[in-house]
């Protein structure tokens, strides 16, 4: 239960301050009936400060136990920081809507200056301000639109990074005047490597977006490819010069379904490795198991993989084929039964009294032969369907139903479901009725 102290003026009675039971305070001014909040102190000793009308009153400013200050803009439940002032007196200047705030300026006691952009968690620098007598350079531009950014003291500033204005991104290391570079990034996300003194930089590797590395070697002018590395493991390796590289082996690591295989393949032959592997031919498949070593088969067997998977996904296929076409067959049946709509609606015949009718009852008010026919056998094929439903286990809603929940009698579990239940918990799902014992029935 709060407890609120009030101040009496001429008889009338105004909130100046409210304790919760947490130990906050709650500090008010304004006439009766008009209070405003304009200072909260809170347990732990921090203070928030507030302005506005009674009901918008948003938050201006926040002092903590260690005389840190935050100061914030905006409306009420819109309150963004914008200032940080720390207690060594450095400040913090930030932008942005409530929750996005982001870094874009630091200020030190000593007078320096660093300059921020980017988004909240990702700020990056971008500027230097120091007084006068520690000057350095950050950053220059040329007329073309390169953008050089440096770092080191006065006088010593080195290169560390060019950005041209294609969006290339050109990364250095070294002290001033020797800087060599040992990255580019482009904008399609293309990464390239090099080592090397300065102007003698030779490629190295190359990462591409797709995750796959291409490995270099020789001098500047004169790299050529090595070796190249996939994202599943993959190796092959190149020889020749720059221009004319050739394949000469690949190390590879297969694991796709029933094929496994980790080794090297030369001319598209297992050469070293080991796995197990399949091949194919018009009678049957094989399956050879073993180790591989200077192309031949070490400690391996083979055995005929079993035809009964090919047949098997045969017998799929067909189910489906046989799916579709019924799926057909209702759809033309329906069309059939819209047609003689009017028929139908002139004689009263609902959805019910249609599937338990007959070819008699279906002549009798003068429907075709043709589409008689078609009504009879969608009327089939749905009593057919609402049969197999009703045999259904009751839980998956696809095996039979084999078990029985005692004492109620009620048949609605297959083996699989019924192997699930706990009879000391669960309840009948037909009936809600507690559960003695599951029993299979034979029927």
């Amino acid at each position: 239960m709060d407890v609120s102290y009030k101040e009496i003026f001429n008889d009338d009675e105004c909130l100046i301050r409210k304790e919760d039971l947490s130990g906050n305070k709650y500090f008010y001014e304004g006439t009766k009936g008009n209070e405003y909040c304009v200072r909260r102190k809170l347990s732990d000793c921090e203070k928030q400060f507030y302005e506005g009308t009674r009901g918008n009153e948003h938050h201006v400013r926040t002092e903590s136990y260690d005389d840190n200050k935050h100061f914030f803009e905006g409306t009420k439940g819109n309150e963004h920081l914008v200032r940080k002032e720390l207690s060594n007196g450095n400040k913090l200047y930030y932008k942005g809507t409530k929750g996005n705030e982001h870094l874009v300026r630091k200020e030190f006691s000593n007078g320096n200056k660093l300059y921020y952009k980017g988004t909240k968690d990702n700020e990056y620098l971008v500027r230097y301000e120091l007084p006068k007598d520690n000057e350095y350079l950050v950053r220059k531009e040329d007329l073309s639109g390169n953008k050089y950014f440096y770092e080191g003291t006065k006088g010593n500033e080195y290169c560390v990074r060019l950005e041209s204005p294609n969006g290339n991104k050109y990364f250095y290391k070294g002290t001033k005047g020797t800087e060599y570079c040992v990255r580019i990034e482009f904008p399609n996300s293309n990464k390239q490597f090099y080592k090397g003194t300065r102007g003698n930089e030779y490629l190295v590797r190359i990462e591409l977006p797709n995750g796959v590395k291409e490995f270099y070697e020789g001098t500047k002018g004169n790299e050529h490819l090595v070796r190249l590395e996939l994202p599943n493991g993959d190796k092959r390796f190149y020889e020749g010069i720059k221009g004319n590289e050739h394949l000469v082996k690949v190390t590879i690591y297969w694991n796709n379904g029933n094929k496994k295989y980790i080794g090297e393949v030369i001319n598209n032959n297992i050469y070293h490795g080991e796995g197990t592997l399949y091949w194919e031919n018009d009678k049957d498949k094989i399956r050879y198991k073993g180790k591989w070593k200077n192309g031949e088969a070490q400690e391996y067997d083979y055995d005929v993989f079993l035809k009964e998977l090919e047949e098997e996904e045969n017998k799929k296929k067909e189910k489906k084929k046989e799916k579709k076409k019924k799926a057909r067959e209702k759809q033309k049946a329906k069309k059939v039964i819209i047609q003689i709509k009017s028929i139908l609606l002139d004689n009263k015949i609902n959805f019910n009294k249609l599937i338990i009718m007959t070819e008699k009852d279906l002549e009798y008010i003068s429907i075709s032969k043709g589409p008689r026919v078609k009504i009879i056998k969608t009327i089939k094929d749905f009593n057919k369907e609402i049969n197999e439903d009703e045999n259904l286990c009751i839980i998956c809603l696809d095996n039979k139903k084999t078990h029985a929940c005692i004492p109620c009698g009620h048949v609605c579990l297959c083996e699989d479901c019924s192997k699930k239940i706990n009879i000391k918990k669960d309840k009948c799902i037909m009936c809600r009725e507690k559960i003695h014992s599951i029993n299979k029935i034979f029927l």
